[in-house]
This record gives structure tokens, C-alpha cells and sequence, in this order.
């Protein structure tokens, strides 16, 4: 979309979310992505904690955006400053992701290590619980169809033995 620019030229272009939404695809998952991977092939326990580190502020920074988007995408410049910000927390030379995981993010998560533990293991036995009640149904449905299918077919094959089997046995009845 295009805004005036300063000088009323009308030059002045900001990106949309479907731009910012490919670059953020770019910048925040397939380069770190592949970063990771490289790491993981090549690199030395330092270049793994970076990541490591990328990924976990990553993963807060999803679920700000989330609501974020919502409420504040209507401001000029938003969709440009998001990418901006993961381009600071993405690229080691700014040490953006470091620094809030080391300020911030650490220490959250070390005060609520153990809520979070208990949340997920809650979590984790309720959709177990779940998905064993769903399996258990579809057991119970599976199993009455076949049976019902079977019943059915053994009818048709008893009444397919029962009529005459050639076209002389039709004209002799």
C-alpha cells in the first residue's frame, strides 16, 4: 500500500502482511533452520547454544506475534519493525536473542520451571488419556463395521450358492 511521504510525493511504500509473513518465513524459520542443521553438522558447542538460545526466544517471540498481530498491526511501520526485530534476534553479529534470553527469557523460565514442568506433564497425560479414549472408540467402530460387513457379505455368499449357477439351471426351474 502507499503512504505519503514527507514531501507529498506519495513514494513512501510500506510492505503488507503477506510480504512481511514470507520474509518473517525467511528470516525466522528456514535460515535458522538450516543454520541449525549446519551447526549441528559442523559447528562447535558455542555456535549450538546460539541456536539453541534463537530457538527459545523464537518460539516466545511466535506467541507475542500471535496476539501482536491482532492489536497492533493497524500501526504504520509495524509489519517493517517485526522483521527488524527477528533480523536482531537472527543474526549472531547483533546478539539480539542473547541478550533477551539472558535478560529476560532465563530467568522467566527458571522461576516457573516447575509450573511449566507440572502444565506440561498435565497437558501430556490428558492428551494421552485422549488420544487412548479415541483409539478405544474407533477400535469399538472399526471392529462393529468389519463385523457388520462380514455378517453382510456372508448373506450374499450364501445367497449367491443358494441360485442356479448356469443358464440351463434357470430354464429347467
Amino acid at each position: 500500500r502507499r503512504v505519503h511521504g514527507g514531501d507529498g510525493t506519495g513514494t513512501s511504500v510500506m510492505i503488507g502482511a503477506t510480504v512481511a509473513g514470507s520474509i518473517e518465513v525467511v528470516v525466522g524459520l528456514l535460515y535458522p533452520a538450516y543454520a541449525s542443521f549446519k551447526c549441528l553438522k559442523y559447528g562447535d558447542s558455542e555456535e549450538l547454544k546460539q541456536w539453541l538460545v534463537f530457538w527459545i526466544v523464537n518460539a516466545g517471540f511466535i506467541c507475542f506475534a500471535f496476539f501482536a498481530d491482532f492489536f497492533l498491526s493497524w500501526l504504520p511501520l509495524y509489519y517493517e519493525a517485526k522483521i527488524l526485530f527477528m533480523l536482531w534476534i537472527v543474526l549472531p553479529q547483533f546478539q539480539g536473542g542473547l541478550f533477551l534470553y539472558n535478560n529476560y527469557f532465563l530467568t522467566a523460565l527458571e522461576m516457573h520451571e516447575q509450573q511449566i514442568d507440572d502444565a506440561m506433564s498435565h497437558a501430556h497425560d490428558t492428551a494421552r488419556d485422549h488420544v487412548n479414549q479415541m483409539m478405544q472408540t474407533s477400535k469399538a467402530a472399526l471392529t462393529s463395521h468389519a463385523n457388520t460387513i462380514i455378517s453382510q457379505t456372508g448373506a450374499l455368499v450364501s445367497s449367491a450358492l443358494q441360485q442356479p449357477q448356469n443358464p440351463r439351471q434357470l430354464k429347467e426351474q
